[in-house]
């Protein structure tokens, strides 16, 4: 068994709150007036006003260029630990504001010592990475030469550290010693998974948010599906089973892949665009005018509408 939690959250809600709501807020989630948040003297993030509660929650205000009109709260694992906050609560609250998750990491805390470090740096090493894990979070690239070049996990020894995928990218995962980062309060591994790619973090929020739900054998399954460590049980990957020791560490939990919602145009919410775009380019090599005039007639006459959903017509 795990410990199975959020560690980080930050998020944005579409509102320029004033000191009335913020105060509100800050009582409620964080025990705290928010009379008693510091103003830290340089803009973030896009934000000229920054506050903090002694280091742990950040809150920032005034947004400008693309976070005009919002306010931006930064809660790390400290702040959420140390404060008690009701994730799943603060969760419910972001979704009915319509707000925005900007980040949220997944932790597992090895506290049964069931995770064999050794066995997992040999699994991520050269072709047995390949075989018997499964992850998209390590993408090939090409090189200069336009080979495909294997990208494997970064492996240190001190600390011990296993990372899938770089801090660079939207998400990522680590496995490391919790003991020699964090002092030996913490004598374990910790599996931790970073989301920041907005339509993972939106899925993941309607998903905690659905009555019913059970968050931590979600994010286990969460978990799950962006890294599996597998048996050579099936000459197939994908119908390969997971290890004991991994199923074990994840409380059995089943796979759960964030479901992304498809992407739409901002005028016309039920025209997918990626299916019109497809459909324009197959009518446009055909040379059909009467196709696209039908296709054009189930969008609005708008022309910025119609520049987003086909940006190829203004050639055309």
């Amino acid at each position: 068994m795990s410990r199975i939690t959020c560690d980080y959250l930050k998020f944005t809600v579409p509102t320029d709150l004033d000191d009335a709501a913020l105060d509100e807020l800050c009582r409620e989630f964080f025990g705290h007036p928010f009379r008693n948040f510091d103003k830290l003297g340089n803009s973030r993030d896009r934000y000229a006003d920054c506050f903090s509660l002694g280091g742990l929650v950040n809150v920032y205000r005034k947004g400008f260029a693309a976070n005009a009109g919002t306010t931006c709260f930064d809660l790390p694992g400290d702040a959420l630990r140390k404060l008690q906050v009701d994730t799943l609560k603060l969760c419910q609250y972001i979704r009915n504001q319509g707000g925005n998750v900007c980040r949220f990491d997944i932790c597992a805390d090895d506290t049964d010592n069931l995770l064999p470090f050794d066995e997992v740096v040999r699994l991520s090493t050269g072709s047995t990475f390949k075989e018997l894990v499964r992850t998209k979070l390590c993408r090939n690239r090409k090189d200069s030469t336009g080979e495909i070049v294997q990208v494997l996990p970064e492996i240190s020894v001190q600390p011990r550290r296993v990372m899938y995928g770089s801090p660079k990218s939207d998400n990522y995962a680590v496995i490391y010693d919790r003991e020699y980062c964090a002092g030996a309060e913490y004598p374990f591994l910790r599996v931790e998974l970073r989301l920041t790619n907005r339509k993972d973090t939106s899925a993941l929020l309607m998903a905690l948010t659905t009555p019913g739900a059970d968050p931590a054998a979600y994010m286990a399954g969460v978990l799950k599906g962006k890294l599996d460590f597998l048996e050579m049980d099936n000459p197939r990957k994908d119908r390969r089973s997971t290890l004991p020791w991994w199923n074990e560490f994840l409380n059995g939990a089943e796979v759960h892949k964030l479901k992304r919602e498809p992407k739409t145009s901002i005028k016309i919410e039920s025209l997918d665009v990626a299916r019109a775009r497809r459909a324009f380019e197959r009518l446009k090599d055909r040379g059909d005018s009467e196709g696209l005039q039908q296709l054009f007639a189930l969008i609005d006459n708008d022309q910025e509408a119609r520049r987003i959903a086909f940006p190829q017509v203004v050639a055309f």
